[in-house]
């Protein structure tokens, strides 16, 4: 009977106290998979499903404090988390922002110096489109915000492809 006890308390006591946070990412209504998210500092990184779910667990001792969203080149910093043991975080919907997209016609309307900054859209094998890798689609980050809310208060690094914005700007949707 002690033994069953403790080999129980061997089993539950590592994950008491470990934080957590999840949610599933979208982008333009549908899934996105292979979303990196981790904390800055912290050991241990999460990718999200085909599905776009995602689940990050945090070690107990752990003191997490900027979270990092990476994908597709792009990287979404929010800095401040104020994640506590135990805690665990439910972001529902988040929504990634995307570059703007040019027709064709738009692209080749560009001059030379603006089209280095664009991305060939593919179907198939044939290009659709580009997407202008230095000016976003919308004004303000949607993430999981209501539709017509949004964080405009960020920072954005063209060079780097880089989002920056605090805990409070993202949980208030500033």
């Amino acid at each position: 009977m002690t033994k069953t006890v403790f080999l129980l308390l061997l089993i539950v006591f590592p994950f008491y106290g470990w934080g957590q946070i999840q949610g599933t990412f979208v982008q333009d209504g549908y899934p996105y998979p292979m979303v990196k998210v981790y904390f800055e500092g912290i050991s241990g990184k999460a990718s999200s499903s085909f599905e776009g779910n995602f689940q990050l667990k945090i070690p107990q001792d752990s003191i997490p404090n900027h979270l990092i969203i990476n994908y597709n080149g792009i990287t979404l910093t929010v800095t401040d988390c104020p994640l506590e043991n135990g805690e665990t975080l439910d972001f529902g919907t988040f929504i990634l922002p995307k570059f703007k997209q040019l027709t064709i016609e738009e692209y080749h309307a560009l001059k030379r110096k603006n089209r280095k900054q664009c991305l060939p859209l593919y179907q198939g094998s044939n290009i659709v489109g580009y997407q202008l890798k230095n000016e976003l689609e919308a004004s303000k980050l949607q993430l999981y915000c209501d539709e017509n809310k949004g964080v405009s208060n960020f920072i954005f690094d063209k060079k780097r492809n880089a989002f920056t914005t605090s805990w409070e700007n993202f949980i208030h949707c500033n």
